[in-house]
């Protein structure tokens, strides 16, 4: 998560959707994005628990085919700590949604247990669980698409031209460059599922293990449809106090199950309470110097 003070605008970055293009975009106007508070990836629900008044900024973020983004993560790793192995997609996903850590422990010989397992449990949390408060409710004020991600670059323009009279030179006037435009260098996605050869098997481990993302955005389970964007819950998202709001939550597929209970995340995706170590603090890059005083904490511990 970064924040842009001058601009009132929190981006709740979901891992392997698209979030350092936008960074790079943002870049375009001279803002400085190395203001991280909490981690990385840390959750809309982080801020809503620790910042006084979360709701005084813009929250935006992007959200990725389920499909796409599981190929993605496997890419990532064959490109690091999965080089010297020959784990394809197929293992990959059975190894992660039905077994345990250590299971790959003679296709990972060369990598430490702690390695091993944070591979096994890299970024598996549904993107939804990223957007929402301990209420369930969603707390994002705009949602973008890794598939059509210039809707979330032209949302920002118009709310930085609007608000704040920006009208940069590149910015504004030329097409914004996507630092991974269609990945053209890459086979895609539908590909690497076809190449397992239980196909099927696969895309099941999949989508039920992100059922939630499918349901909630409208993700076609079809993953042979030309079309792999999300056709729901995009876009500029109703206020929380509105009528719309109330509406929207009537369907909610995380408020229909939770109901009244609270949604306590696991520490590998929030840090509200472990204050201490590494990624607990209040402030992870500090390149600019923000005083601790410049974020109002609920309360003093």
């Amino acid at each position: 998560m970064f924040y842009l003070p001058e601009q009132d605008l929190l981006f709740i970055h979901i891992p392997r959707t698209g979030g350092k293009s936008y960074k790079t975009f943002l870049e375009n106007y001279g803002t400085n994005t190395d203001i991280e508070i909490f981690d990385t990836h840390s959750p809309v629900q982080t801020a809503c628990y620790f910042l006084n008044n979360p709701d005084a900024n813009t929250k935006l973020t992007i959200v990725r085919n389920p499909y796409a983004r599981e190929v993605s993560l496997w890419r990532w790793g064959k490109a690091g700590p999965l080089a010297a192995s020959d784990m394809d997609f197929e293992y990959w996903c059975k190894w992660r949604f039905t077994g345990t850590p250590k299971d790959a422990s003679n296709v990972l010989t060369y990598l430490d247990p702690v390695t091993v397992t944070s591979l096994w449990g890299m970024h598996k949390t549904p993107q939804i669980l990223y957007l929402v408060d301990e209420d369930a409710g969603l707390r994002v004020d705009y949602i973008g698409c890794y598939e059509r991600l210039e809707e979330i670059f032209t949302y920002t323009r118009k709310r930085f031209h609007e608000k704040y009279g920006y009208v940069k030179h590149v910015a504004m006037q030329n097409e914004t460059p996507w630092a991974r435009k269609l990945n053209k260098s890459e086979m895609d996605w539908r590909l690497i599922y076809q190449q397992c050869q239980n196909t099927n098997e696969v895309l099941d481990l999949v989508y039920n293990f992100y059922d939630w993302d499918f349901e909630t955005f409208g993700y076609e389970r079809d993953w042979m449809e030309e079309d792999d964007s999300p056709s729901r819950n995009v876009g500029e998202m109703p206020k929380p106090s509105s009528d719309a709001y109330a509406d929207m939550m009537t369907d909610w597929p995380l408020k229909q199950f939770y109901g009244n209970r609270k949604i306590l995340l696991a520490d590998a995706l929030s840090y509200r309470f472990m204050p201490e170590g590494k990624n607990r603090g209040v402030f992870l890059q500090n390149t600019i110097g923000l005083k601790i005083g410049d974020v109002v904490m609920r309360e003093d511990n």
